[in-house]
């Protein structure tokens, strides 16, 4: 990601529903898989805001990620982010370190995919949890995407068999921001067709504070569905895997 798109995503995530929805997301499955805390591992943990929240849960955290910026913005938080280039498809742990690992909207950051996830089964734990988010659908790659840093967006069917691949245990797969699909296509193709300016998603669009309160209502509906069933569609997908 952009060394300097992490200062605005420090100075929104606090409060974005995005990322309450996401965050919240991953502490309810969390909960469902390992109902007492333990240690666990951020890998691209960015700001290190999921940490945070963790490490009041009563987990042990720790993250990794390879951008300065982010670990600099981690320390604010009181978490400990070491400088790992992820790229490299190795991780400085040994064998069986951790209870779980998480990597938020990171795999489609590295080409090699399979290479760090087949990593995390390494570092964690017999019977322990990997749970992962990335951005669905390839045909909605856009300009956002590409000031991110991927290299792709997913289908279901291809996140599945890089599961496969890596040699972990499918314990649950979901897309999530399904109420936000249909609006995001209408907005990426309103700015591709008027050729608008194309700017960081990161920051706050007028009107923002009048949706809020709707989008987060949703968030909970969501959240609240995924408890007994999965979404069959969204802008991102959702995966929790077991090392066997």
């Amino acid at each position: 990601m952009r060394q300097d798109l992490y200062p605005e995503l420090f100075a929104v995530e606090d409060n974005h529903w995005w990322h309450q929805h996401k965050r919240a997301l991953v502490r309810q499955w969390l909960k469902v898989c390992l109902p007492r805390p333990g240690r666990i591992i951020d890998v691209g943990s960015g700001t290190g805001k999921i940490l945070e929240e963790l490490k009041h849960e009563g987990w042990e955290v720790l993250g990794v990620d390879g951008a300065r910026e982010a670990i600099n913005l981690s320390r604010k938080r009181g978490v400990t982010v070491k400088k790992v280039n992820l790229s490299k498809s190795r991780l400085p742990f040994p064998a069986n370190s951790f209870n779980a690992a998480i990597s938020l909207d990171t795999l489609e950051h590295l080409e090699d995919d399979l290479g760090i996830l087949k990593e995390m089964r390494r570092i964690v734990k017999k019977g322990g949890i990997i749970l992962i988010t990335v951005p669905a659908h390839p045909w909605l790659f856009s300009y956002w995407d590409k000031m991110l840093g991927h290299f792709r967006r997913y289908k279901k069917s291809d996140l599945l068999k890089l599961c496969q691949r890596s040699g972990l245990k499918l314990v649950n797969i979901s897309y999530l921001f399904s109420f936000l699909l249909i609006p995001v296509i209408v907005i990426r193709l309103f700015k591709k067709t008027l050729r608008l300016q194309e700017v960081s998603d990161f920051t706050d669009t007028p009107g923002f504070t009048l949706v809020m309160l709707p989008l987060q209502i949703m968030g909970f509906m969501e959240r609240t569905w995924l408890k007994y069933a999965r979404v069959p569609l969204g802008l991102s997908l959702i995966c929790v895997l077991k090392k066997k």
